[in-house]
């Protein structure tokens, strides 16, 4: 969902920048703006360093995230499978690093919900499409859940790209931990996770959720 999310931000802002109309402001500009223009405001930053490039970032190191995730999910269902789980120790990590990536999942959702009516007010001409509106999104979205404790003058890229290294490294970690015989116990009677299922079930509608607002995020850029 994080790179569904992240992606689907970096597409949609591409996208006005390509439509047919679209008159990029500088400080030295001098027209008159027509209803069907789309000015584009950079505030003399270059939106490929600025947005583009870090965004492209974050999407190319989410990738291994994914990997990460995929070992353990697999782990997981080998293990039920086999009767098994693992023991109690190991738990605690697991919620951690499920903790992290779902902020990072909240961060792109968010950021996305949070383009949308920027780039809906400068295709009907009631504001330009500012670079520094969306940087400052991007910093306050982050600040509100993977980069709480960014402190001034530390780059907002960095410190999302330090949350998404560190779901890598946890879960490049806990993958062997998983596999080794010590920390695994076969189950006699009812399974743990039978007595936990309103729990389950309740994470697993914040799954669906996450996935029902980026595809809602989606046919509303669509129809913009």
């Amino acid at each position: 969902m994080f790179a569904a999310s992240i992606g689907l931000a970096k597409t949609s802002v591409e996208t006005i920048l390509k439509e047919e109309g679209t008159v990029v402001y500088t400080l030295t500009s001098s027209f008159s703006k027509t209803p069907s223009e789309v000015v584009l405001d950079f505030g003399g930053y270059d939106i490929e360093t600025e947005l583009f490039d870090p965004l492209q970032t974050l999407l190319d190191n989410s990738k291994n995230a994914k990997t990460a995730s995929r070992k353990l999910t697999k782990r997981i269902d080998d293990l039920i499978e086999d009767s098994s789980a693992l023991k109690a120790h190991i738990v605690p990590e697991m919620k951690a690093l499920s903790d992290l990536a779902a902020e990072l999942v909240n961060f792109g959702i968010s950021l996305a919900q949070q383009i949308m009516p920027h780039l809906s007010n400068a295709r009907s001409a009631k504001s330009p499409f500012q670079l520094t509106t969306l940087l400052a999104l991007v910093k306050q979205t982050a600040a509100a859940s993977v980069a709480k404790d960014i402190k001034p003058g530390e780059s907002v890229w960095e410190a999302i790209g330090a949350s998404i290294a560190a779901v890598v490294q946890e879960g490049s970690r806990l993958v062997p931990l998983t596999l080794e015989a010590d920390n695994v116990l076969k189950i006699s009677g009812m399974a743990p996770w039978i007595t936990r299922i309103s729990e389950i079930k309740a994470s697993l509608a914040i799954n669906v959720e996450a996935e029902r607002k980026v595809a809602q995020l989606n046919d509303e850029m669509q129809s913009l």
